[in-house]
């Protein structure tokens, strides 16, 4: 799925020029732009998680993790969608506090909306497959415990391993163990990492010395975090979860925007 099929130029042409004319701005976002941010991130976070939500049963485990997932998604498209036409409301006016012709100022909304909405949103749906997939496995590591109760970090191997990554590359602690609350992959964007899980009677097993896991340099801080036991697919610590004052208030109501449209989410 791409983006522009949900919010194809047509709507973008009318989302720009409603910003121009203050019918949007950081303190009301366009309720269809979130609603498409939306529906793009959980496509990824079903994809990760390898189930959609409105075909579950609400009442089990697995739902209730996964509807905890979605509702950070859509809290933080919702923040997404603010910043968006913050950022974009700013390029109306000139250094001199004059307003632009309509011109000029939809050719940098545009270069503007490609980053927030193509560059990044792209990063941002692949960290929902791969959170996604991580809280699965993690639920499938913990359903699993009493049979193998260890777990070994493993990267790919290759040349692009990052060097911080091939320190974590062999060590295996307990699944009980604090090292796996934030460093169970992924570790960064586009991390390829994976885990192993075992019962402690493999040939040449041998569990990492505690003081050793301990002193594993921390991954970036949006990837400090299991997105099984944390139950969210974005770190609160996002940049996109910081609003400049005058939007507090607002943002304490997710900006009026309909978290929980549709069925289960689903429009």
């Amino acid at each position: 799925m791409e983006f522009n099929e949900l919010f194809p130029e047509s709507k973008l042409t009318k989302y720009i020029r409603k910003i121009f004319d203050g019918t949007f701005s950081g303190f009301k976002p366009s309720v269809e732009l979130f609603i498409a941010t939306c529906n793009f991130l959980d496509a990824g976070l079903w994809d990760g998680f390898g189930e959609i939500l409105f075909d579950m049963d609400p009442d089990t485990a697995d739902a209730k993790l996964l509807s905890d997932l979605r509702d950070n998604v859509h809290v933080f498209s919702a923040f997404k969608s603010h910043h968006s036409a913050e950022l974009i409301g700013e390029l109306i006016w000139d250094e001199n506090g004059v307003k632009r012709s309509f011109k000029d100022f939809r050719v940098d909304a545009m270069e503007m909306f490609g980053i927030t909405h193509d560059t990044h949103l792209k990063t941002e749906f692949r960290t929902s497959v791969s959170n996604g997939r991580a809280a699965a496995q993690w639920r499938d590591v913990v359903a699993d415990a009493d049979l193998f109760p260890f777990m070994k970090y493993n990267t790919v191997g290759d040349e692009r391993v990052r060097p911080d990554h091939e320190d974590y590359d062999g060590i295996t602690r307990p699944v009980t163990d604090k090292f796996w609350k934030k460093h169970f992959p992924p570790n960064g964007f586009n991390c390829r990492c994976d885990v192993t899980k075992l019962t402690g009677l493999e040939s040449g097993f041998k569990v990492t010395d505690k003081k050793v896991a301990n002193a594993a340099v921390l991954p970036p801080e949006l990837f400090q975090m299991n997105a099984g036991i944390d139950r969210v697919i974005f770190d609160p610590r996002h940049p996109y979860f910081t609003v400049a004052d005058r939007y507090k208030v607002a943002a304490k109501e997710n900006f009026n925007l309909p978290l929980n449209f549709g069925k289960h989410g689903k429009k």
